[in-house]
């Protein structure tokens, strides 16, 4: 009887061993995946904050060279420039998209060679997946009223 119960004992004992093996496994396992997660979470914030920089100092969108001044004009023309956003997706990189508006104004304008000064929006590479924006504030040069305007500057990171 004394034998049947030690065995028992260690029945019960490596029981809970297993049980506590179990759980610790499945904590290390959902440790493991919310890891996977913020890293791949921070990637795509380190990359909207990189593209943002890199098209705020960039001469193809800003006035001269002042740096965090984008060129109303430039802008417009590459509203109007027909595969613009596959040349960029090409200097930038793939997977983003950006749109630039005049804060203030009721209705969004979007700027084209007719509309043009009398426009507060301009989409470079129109977002149609789902991804992360950010929005940042930007100084936007009106080239033919020779003043400054603040607006926002939209830029899509794309999930993968």
């Amino acid at each position: 009887m004394k034998a049947q119960q030690n065995i028992m004992e260690y029945v019960v004992l490596m029981f809970f061993i297993f049980v506590i093996l179990a759980v610790i496994m499945f904590f290390l396992y959902g440790w493991q995946i919310s890891q996977s997660q913020l890293s791949s979470a921070k990637e795509s914030i380190e990359r909207g904050v990189e593209l943002s920089e890199t098209i705020m100092n960039s001469p193809y969108f800003i006035k001269g060279s002042e740096m965090a001044m984008l060129d109303d004009a430039r802008l417009t023309a590459m509203n109007e420039t027909d595969g613009i956003c596959d040349k960029l997706i090409n200097i930038f990189g793939p997977d983003w998209s950006l749109e630039v508006q005049i804060l203030g104004e009721n209705e969004k304008i979007e700027c084209t060679q007719e509309r043009y000064p009398d426009c507060n929006a301009w989409t470079i590479c129109k977002q149609d997946r789902e991804g992360a924006t950010y929005v940042l504030p930007v100084n936007i040069y009106r080239k033919t009223e020779k003043r400054t305007d603040i607006g926002v500057m939209m830029v899509g990171i794309y999930e993968e």
